[in-house]
């Protein structure tokens, strides 16, 4: 499970290492999906972005929100494979869809992200954006988790 907060500072060819803790689940040399969001990026290993596949095909296919969804993650997704030090290559064009800097050769000063782990899959964020997002939700945190107890209730009473 992926647990945790981590700053780590891009490598100056805008790699990105994984932290220790993490590498039982996204090991060296595995291959991990990235997928673009508004404002970040998540990473899942194959075994956490087929279980994603399966949950998202159980319902219609022709929904035209499970169609959007499917849009959203296979268009905006990136295969990629961690190298031996335990890397993953952030693209230019990942950087462009996010507005972020990219680091470059010369650059002193190299972008610190922030990882955060969600159980199945890892988010990565800029700092700023992180910085944002962390100030807005901590203070909606007990509305939040009113929201997904009662979702988690709703589904229950479905599935039972």
């Amino acid at each position: 499970m992926l647990t945790g907060t981590f700053r780590q500072k891009l490598t100056a060819k805008n790699r990105l290492v994984i932290p220790a803790e993490w590498r039982n689940i996204l090991p060296v040399g595995s291959k991990v999906y990235l997928i673009k969001n508004a404002n970040w990026i998540d990473i899942y290993n194959t075994e956490a972005f087929t279980q994603m596949n399966v949950e998202i095909t159980k319902v219609s296919r022709f929904h035209e929100s499970v169609q959007e969804i499917k849009r959203h993650i296979y268009g905006n997704s990136y295969l990629q494979e961690l190298d031996n030090q335990g890397r993953i290559l952030l693209s230019s064009q990942l950087f462009k869809q996010l507005d972020w800097q990219e680091n470059q050769e010369n650059n002193e000063k190299l972008q610190e992200l922030i990882l955060i782990g969600t159980g199945d899959h890892a988010e990565v964020w800029s700092e700023a954006t992180w910085e944002i997002y962390s100030q807005n939700k901590s203070r909606n945190i007990s509305d939040v988790s009113t929201r997904v107890a009662m979702l988690l209730d709703n589904f229950n009473k479905h599935t039972n």
